[in-house]
């Protein structure tokens, strides 16, 4: 019996989770209106966040870039985002 070597060559594959969201009318700041609590946020942005220390980072792709971040003042509220 003879056997073959065969190569297989692997390449790295991102694969993106996609989550169904809400769409919001009136808003400040993509699915965000100033103001507005974590939850709304994550309502309508989704939950595939970081959060350090009270701002969120999400991994968004929009005119090239590849970040956003929403940030929250001390009560909580949302304050920023860019």
């Amino acid at each position: 019996m003879r056997s073959k070597t065969i190569k297989i060559r692997l390449q790295k594959i991102k694969i993106l989770r996609t989550k169904k969201v809400e769409i919001r009318e009136n808003t400040d700041f993509r699915q965000a209106v100033w103001g507005d609590d974590k939850d709304l946020v994550v309502k309508y942005e989704g939950d595939d966040y970081q959060d350090q220390d009270d701002t969120y980072l999400y991994e968004r792709v929009v005119a090239g870039y590849n970040a956003y971040v929403f940030s929250f003042e001390d009560d909580g509220r949302l304050h920023s985002g860019g």
